[in-house]
């Protein structure tokens, strides 16, 4: 909005909160809408990873079935989504608000997008690839003995490759250098891609009969859901805008009739009305 109108006024509006322990009712109090952009911004620098400019994995990102585990993932787990999405965010949001009287608060915003990114691409990525996710390992002091890169091609603990949504959302994003963006295209469509749409992993995560190691309700699951072993409709449409982003005009239109429900047994041969 403040870009296409260059109206700032719109910080100003008053809002309430709402109280979790009070079965979510709105405080009589408000808020400028600046104030709740200010403390949600707060919020992430008081949760960035020790020693890191990256948020942590705190309770998940979307995918319900990659839930931490428990508390030490929380807090030192990192999700290769998850750090895009947010750099996309931060740097629209530093834009929209360049020329106007929140220039402080822009520059705070450039800064911490400058640092994750540094980060991003010390950290997340591995050997080219980005990891889906990856765990400070640390001692009993704090200290980090490894750093474990999961869902990526050197993972020998979850035996999954590549995770379609940090790659994806990478693109969109744009804090790929155009080589990652068609690289990693190109894996997407090798690895990810098949005939009713993409995936979101290249293997399900196992079951363990309730043991839970890394990940909560993908380890625990006694049903294959739309995040556990099948094709989710709106990850799909997302690849499909990383597509738009590098032009790949065939496999926009490839894709699009793959979850058009008009005429989809053309495109899907198996798919029922």
């Amino acid at each position: 909005y403040i870009n296409t109108t260059g109206d700032v006024s719109i910080l100003n509006v008053e809002l309430p909160y709402t109280l979790a322990e009070a079965g979510f009712e709105r405080t009589g109090q408000t808020y400028s809408l600046m104030h709740h952009v200010q403390r949600q911004v707060q919020h992430m620098l008081d949760n960035l990873v020790p020693g890191t400019s990256l948020s942590c994995y705190g309770d998940g990102d979307w995918d319900d079935t990659l839930q931490p585990a428990n508390q030490s993932l929380r807090e030192n787990m990192v999700s290769g989504w998850t750090i895009p999405l947010t750099l996309q965010t931060l740097k629209a949001m530093a834009k929209a608000l360049q020329g106007s009287e929140h220039l402080d608060f822009s520059a705070t915003l450039t800064d911490l997008a400058e640092k994750m990114e540094h980060d991003y691409h010390h950290y997340l990525i591995k050997d080219d690839v980005i990891a889906g996710f990856i765990h400070f390992d640390r001692d009993e002091k704090g200290g980090v003995k490894q750093i474990e890169h999961l869902l990526h091609p050197s993972d020998d603990k979850t035996g999954i490759n590549y995770r379609l949504l940090p790659a994806s959302r990478s693109i969109i994003s744009e804090v790929f250098t155009p080589e990652m963006a068609q690289s990693h295209m190109a894996i997407i469509k090798e690895n990810l891609v098949h005939p009713d749409g993409v995936r979101l992993m290249d293997k399900m995560a196992e079951y363990k009969a309730g043991k839970q190691s890394y990940f909560k309700r993908a380890e625990l699951a006694a049903n294959l859901g739309r995040e556990v072993g099948l094709q989710y409709c709106h990850a799909h449409i997302r690849f499909i805008e990383a597509l738009c982003k590098l032009g790949d005009a065939e496999a926009v239109f490839d894709n699009l009739y793959k979850i058009i429900p008009v005429g989809i047994q053309d495109h899907v041969p198996n798919a029922e009305l």
